[in-house]
């Protein structure tokens, strides 16, 4: 499993979010920071206080692409994409694996998005049909907490 996590000057969020990592119940898994450029030191701060961790610095600011960047140097046989700002349940990460390894036909595992602010669960919405084990037919998903199988990743071509 690789945890990829992009960051462009949210050094404090990312923080908390790689904190709340070293909860988690699964413990055999990577985590790659893609730093966008950051100029408010995120880079050596991570380096610092998280040498767990493996700080992708970019010369400029690729947005999302990080992603795509930090999953060809990743070694995982999952993808976990995070937001900057993620809170985790400490069992995020074995819950994807259990889905994906449960159901070898499935390419992506997508987290429940809870918003603390109004107190609503926003993802997977519009959910066709399925259940918690085989997985759903959803129509869109939130970005945030997906877990792709690297298989998936290489055959479209990465």
């Amino acid at each position: 499993m690789s945890v990829i996590i992009l960051n462009w000057n949210r050094k404090n969020d990312v923080s908390e979010t790689l904190a709340r990592l070293r909860l988690q119940t699964f413990k055999n898994f990577e985590t790659l920071v893609v730093d966008n450029a950051s100029n408010d030191g995120s880079v050596s701060y991570f380096r610092k206080n998280f040498p767990e961790t493996k700080v992708l610095p970019l010369k400029k600011n690729y947005a999302l692409f990080g992603f795509n960047l930090a999953m060809e140097k990743a070694r995982g046989k999952y993808f976990l994409h995070l937001a900057s700002d993620a809170m985790l349940a400490n069992n995020v990460i074995e819950k994807h694996i259990k889905k994906l390894e449960a159901n070898p036909n499935l390419g992506v595992s997508c987290a429940t998005t809870y918003e603390w602010r109004t107190k609503r669960y926003l993802a997977p919405n519009r959910a066709i049909k399925g259940d918690n084990k085989r997985g759903y037919k959803v129509t869109y998903f939130d970005g945030n907490g997906i877990c792709l199988r690297r298989e998936v990743f290489e055959k479209v071509g990465g």
